[in-house]
């Protein structure tokens, strides 16, 4: 992930605001995947509420990320070499909590997609 590498390479900063979210048939558009036509009729064949709970959370990736942006530019710009480790642990932790949400839409395990589970991320940043 290229937050974690922000902390050793602030320099690495520039392609992390350059990253852009995607939907989740556009992430697969976009790949190499070898079955990335099935994945897409997948998600437009799934329930409605396991879409929305992926969109739900793929925001929250999205929101996640665009404040790390401004907690690491900020750090960064300050030169402060003390903070910019912990911030980036941060949110890679939390990044990564949201997409094992996500895995857990995507393959079954609504226990990992929790509303209250997302709103708490939500609520700590």
């Amino acid at each position: 992930m290229l937050i974690q590498m922000v902390a050793d390479m602030p320099e690495m900063m520039d392609e992390v605001r350059a990253w852009q979210p995607k939907s989740y048939p556009d992430h697969f558009r976009d790949s190499g995947f070898a079955n990335r036509d099935l994945a897409i009729d997948a998600y437009y064949n799934a329930p409605d509420h396991y879409r929305a709970a992926l969109v739900m959370i793929a925001d929250a990736i999205s929101f996640r990320i665009a404040e790390a942006v401004v907690t690491l530019s900020r750090l960064i710009d300050a030169q402060d070499q003390n903070r910019l480790p912990l911030a980036c642990d941060d949110a890679v932790r939390d990044i990564g909590a949201l997409i094992e949400q996500a895995g857990g839409v995507i393959h079954g395990d609504r226990a990992r997609s929790a509303q209250a589970d997302i709103d708490r991320l939500i609520a700590e940043n």
